[in-house]
């Protein structure tokens, strides 16, 4: 069995070129089954370094809980490297080894999501909403707004929803996209708008919807785009995929200049690498 406590699991993936640098993976699984919670210690990704000169392990810490029922509640976690270790063979057969710290990892910040349902009749939904969140330096991919800090019952007509996400530097919010999977008998939602608050820079941003998420009213659309008020950039959807155990998000976070990662896109024609994935499950 895999991802059992205390143990080591390797897989190895074949993988479009990702530049030299890794800068951030996302990990997560589906929450299903009765013992689905998992404490992740770290992840490591070994590759071999060009011309056969040697290898490279990055090591992304995480050492928490990706479990419904534990910690925050999340299931899928960006971590960002700590740590490179590059193993090297001389001229005279012999393994010289090089371990060095990450220089100016990417930052991981606090997002406060408030979700306000409107104050028409029937604007509640019990069905399940998902968000994802878009900036000039990357995406969240998608996130179940599961837990609400403010109410037990979320969703409910005038109310207010807190939610808190973590993630990889997101730089300049401008997009997000929302929607909820028409689940149970009350799926309609009347959405009036989500504000978002970057802890980090003390940032907030105001996405206005004042619109259905149903199949019977209006465009009977249960998911919407919505941008920052005040964007007058380009609006077209994001591109990118996704190159992880199991695909399920987008582009990756990058710093001043962009560089690819394990989820952002290869350029097209360049030729697969084998890498190898360890998944180190934690002692709890």
């Amino acid at each position: 069995m895999c991802f059992e406590r205390n143990s080591v699991d390797q897989f190895i993936v074949e993988l479009e070129d990702v530049g030299d640098t890794i800068e951030k993976i996302r990990i997560g699984h589906k929450g299903g089954g009765l013992n689905s919670g998992w404490h992740l210690d770290r992840v490591e990704i070994r590759r071999l370094l060009p011309n056969g000169k040697g290898s490279e392990t990055v090591t992304f810490p995480c050492q928490r809980w990706l479990a419904k029922s534990e910690d925050d509640g999340e299931i899928v976690r960006e971590l960002v490297p700590s740590d490179i270790l590059t193993e090297k063979l001389t001229k005279d057969g012999t393994l010289k080894q090089i371990e060095e710290e990450v220089e100016e990892p990417l930052e991981i910040h606090t997002y406060k999501i408030s979700v306000f349902t409107g104050d028409v009749y029937g604007a509640g939904t019990d069905a399940n909403v998902f968000l994802t969140i878009y900036g000039d330096l990357g995406d969240t991919g998608e996130k179940k707004l599961s837990k609400s800090e403010t109410n037990t019952n979320k969703f409910e007509r005038a109310k207010e929803d807190k939610f808190t996400i973590q993630a990889v530097d997101l730089g300049i919010i401008y997009k997000i996209k929302i929607r909820h999977d028409n689940t149970m008998l009350n799926a309609d939602w009347y959405l009036e708008k989500v504000e978002i608050l970057d802890e980090t820079t003390e940032e907030l941003y105001l996405f206005l919807c004042e619109r259905w998420l149903s199949t019977k009213k209006e465009d009977k659309r249960i998911g919407r785009t919505l941008y920052e008020q005040g964007y007058d950039g380009k609006r077209s959807s994001l591109g990118g995929s996704s190159l992880s155990l199991k695909s399920q998000d987008s582009n990756a976070n990058v710093k001043n200049k962009k560089k690819p990662s394990l989820n952002g896109s290869a350029k097209e024609g360049s030729c697969k690498r084998p890498v190898c994935v360890s998944g180190c499950t934690g002692m709890f």
